[in-house]
């Protein structure tokens, strides 16, 4: 049984909290609006999220046929053989699947987790999610922040690592460290070159204002080159048909330094822009905070959270919270039950006693309706029985008059009809076999010696207001006569 929800108070919270780590600052995000906080004034319910760099994931691909639970401790088995881990140290191992029965596992140290987050988790108490930065940028495409039917590949320069992640359609697919050019490392090497001894907080001022020029070129040429090499000899990235490279750093833009990896890579280069739907000055630079609130906010999914810092389960998801919760509700539904059982039965009789009334009245009333009603119905009977008779006596005497009112029309028809073609046929001077009657039609047979006769009479009949004629043809009567015959049919015009 499942209470959690009666008292959650974390249910439909809207508040996610980036914690910044390096700067012990959290981010809080809000719709469209953010507050940056010391980590003492964060919502204890709001989500919080914080972030592991590439550099402290060690990763391997397993195999494995296992369901469930067993699948899970049969990852961590092979996790740990392949990657050779102290059995002494606690690893927290997570996976995804990258094809059937097969997966790609990471493995973070425990301890190293703890000390890195010792000041975070000593205010906080909780963290609700532990990504490492690669994984971050899924939350990008289901934002729509980003084009996720696009290949894009992201590089980031921390002050203490540098990675590449490619994405394909909006899907995680392939990282890659390179930590030989984070920006202390970048500071070492301008260092070397120039022979100037300067702190890394001015270096990276001086880098961030001078971007690819001077000296600073040096270094992050050989960085661009080396960025090349890996996308020309890495399959994943040389043929995935990348569309656009983002590339951000912890001091935000480098000026110059997107263009000069376009020029290595021949791939539209832009820098890291993704803080444009919140409005704040106080905003980082980097993108970063931005970035893991898009992760909070749109991926559900937890497979790769390594956090080892969740919340307590609330009192009611405990197994000790839902047995005090199940006896608190059976002592209630004890006192409640008999309570309800006698309103049930009080309910009930007092609605039955109210239907018997109620039926008793309905029967007085019909006793005294029923000799009315059958009186009344007597009646109805009765005059039904005359309409019927009377329809009956008006259906004949429409049906006589009918026939009498056809007689009076057809013969008067035909005796107009005879007499008027009477005429016509004595003018043209043929002659006439019989004359047959059919509706208001009649088929007349014509002989004459010249068939221009018979031709005349059809015209003189088509001239007529009163006739209309059609015949089929004019023809010889035989063989060894000199007559001509047709059949008309003539009609009545009304």
């Amino acid at each position: 049984m499942d209470l959690s929800g009666l008292f959650n108070k974390n249910a439909g919270t809207t508040s996610i909290v980036s914690i910044d780590v390096a700067k012990s600052l959290a981010y809080c995000f809000e719709e469209n609006s953010l507050k940056v906080l010391s980590l003492q004034k964060v919502n204890k319910d709001a989500t919080r999220i914080v972030s592991i760099k590439l550099k402290d994931i060690q990763n391997t691909r397993v195999q494995s046929m296992l369901n469930g639970e067993e699948l899970q401790n049969d990852i961590v088995v092979q996790t740990r053989k392949n990657l050779g881990l102290n059995d002494e140290t606690e690893y927290i191992v997570k996976s995804r699947i990258v094809g059937e029965n097969s997966y790609e596992s990471y493995a973070l140290n425990y301890e190293v987790l703890s000390q890195g987050l010792q000041d975070v988790v000593s205010e906080l108490k909780y963290i609700d999610k532990i990504i490492p930065d690669p994984f971050l940028f899924e939350g990008l495409y289901e934002a729509r922040v980003l084009n996720a039917n696009e290949t894009h590949c992201f590089l980031f320069l921390d002050n203490d690592d540098a990675f590449l992640a490619l994405y394909n359609k909006g899907m995680f697919g392939f990282t890659r460290g390179f930590g030989r050019y984070s920006l202390t490392n970048l500071c070492e090497q301008y260092k070397n070159n120039t022979g100037a001894n300067i702190e890394l907080k001015d270096f990276l001022n001086s880098l961030k204002n001078e971007g690819v020029n001077g000296a600073f070129f040096s270094v992050l040429d050989d960085m661009a080159f080396y960025i090349s090499d890996i996308f020309n000899s890495t399959a994943s990235l040389a043929n995935a048909g990348i569309s656009k490279v983002f590339i951000g750093s912890s001091i935000g833009e480098i000026p110059g330094l997107a263009n000069l990896i376009n020029q290595k890579l021949s791939i539209e280069t832009i820098d890291f822009d993704f803080n444009k739907k919140f409005e704040a000055g106080d905003l980082d630079a980097s993108c970063m905070n931005t970035i893991r609130y898009y992760y909070a906010k749109y991926i559900l999914d937890d497979s790769l959270n390594f956090t080892a810092f969740s919340r307590p389960p609330a009192f009611l998801k405990r197994d000790g919270g839902q047995f005090l919760a199940v006896v608190a509700i059976a002592c209630v539904l004890g006192l409640i039950t008999p309570i309800y059982e006698l309103g049930s039965a009080l309910y009930y009789f007092g609605i039955n006693h109210f239907e018997e009334s109620k039926l008793q009245d309905i029967k007085k009333e019909l006793s005294i309706l029923e000799p009315d009603y059958k009186s009344k119905k007597e009646q109805v009977d009765n005059q039904k029985k005359q309409i019927n008779e009377l329809e009956a006596s008006i259906a004949t005497s429409k049906k006589l008059l009918d026939e009498s009112q056809d007689k009076k029309f057809n013969y008067r028809s035909k005796a107009e009809f005879l007499s008027d073609i009477s005429a016509l046929i004595s003018d043209v001077k043929v002659k006439t076999t019989h004359i047959n009657f059919k509706n208001n039609e009649a088929n007349i047979h014509i002989i004459s010696d010249d068939d221009n006769k018979i031709t005349a009479l059809i015209e003189k009949i088509d001239k007529s207001s009163k006739f209309r004629v059609t015949t089929e043809r004019i023809s010889v009567q035989n063989t060894n006569s000199a007559l001509f015959e047709s059949n008309i049919t003539v009609g009545f015009i009304k």
